[in-house]
C-alpha cells in the first residue's frame, strides 16, 4: 500500500481543505459537517513477477488509490444544475494528474471515477488514480 500522507500534503498544497485519509474515512458515523471534504484511500496493489531470481527481489507494484469527494446536495429551480460536484472533481485532477507519489516511480495517472452515494443532504464520489513502484531488496 502506498502511503497516504504525501498524497494528503499534495492536495493541502493545491489549496484543498478539509482531505484525510481512510482511517477518517472508516471512522465517520454521519457524514461530514465541513464540506467539501476529501478522503484519500488506498484501493489495491498488484505485484508483478520477482525480475531478479532467488537472492535479490525486484517486484513493480501496480498502486490503485481514491480520493473520496464529498458535497452538499441542494436543490435548485427548474433547468438549473448545479455542478459544485465537478468543481470539487476537477481540483482534485489537476492536483494528481502527472505528480510523481515520492514513493513511486511513475506519475500519477487518472483511474476513473464512480457514484458511492447520494443521500438527499451529501453526494460522495471516488476518483480513482493509478501508479506503480518498485520493492526491491537483497537477501540477507
Amino acid at each position: 500500500m502506498i502511503a497516504q500522507k504525501p498524497i494528503v500534503d499534495r492536495l493541502g498544497e493545491a489549496g484543498l481543505r478539509h482531505v484525510s485519509g481512510l482511517l477518517e474515512w472508516a471512522s465517520l458515523t454521519e457524514a461530514p459537517r465541513a464540506v467539501p471534504a476529501f478522503f484519500v484511500v488506498p484501493e489495491s496493489d498488484t505485484a508483478g513477477p520477482n525480475k531478479m531470481g532467488t537472492q535479490v527481489l525486484d517486484q513493480r507494484v501496480a498502486e490503485q488509490f481514491g480520493v473520496i469527494v464529498v458535497v452538499e446536495a441542494r436543490a435548485r429551480g427548474d433547468n438549473m444544475v448545479d455542478d459544485g460536484l465537478q468543481k470539487q472533481v476537477d481540483r482534485v485532477v489537476d492536483a494528481l494528474l502527472l505528480w510523481r507519489h515520492p514513493e513511486a516511480d511513475s506519475p500519477t495517472e487518472y483511474g476513473g471515477g464512480r457514484l458511492l452515494s447520494a443521500d438527499g443532504y451529501r453526494v460522495a464520489w471516488l476518483i480513482r488514480f493509478t501508479t506503480s513502484r518498485h520493492i526491491r531488496k537483497e537477501a540477507q
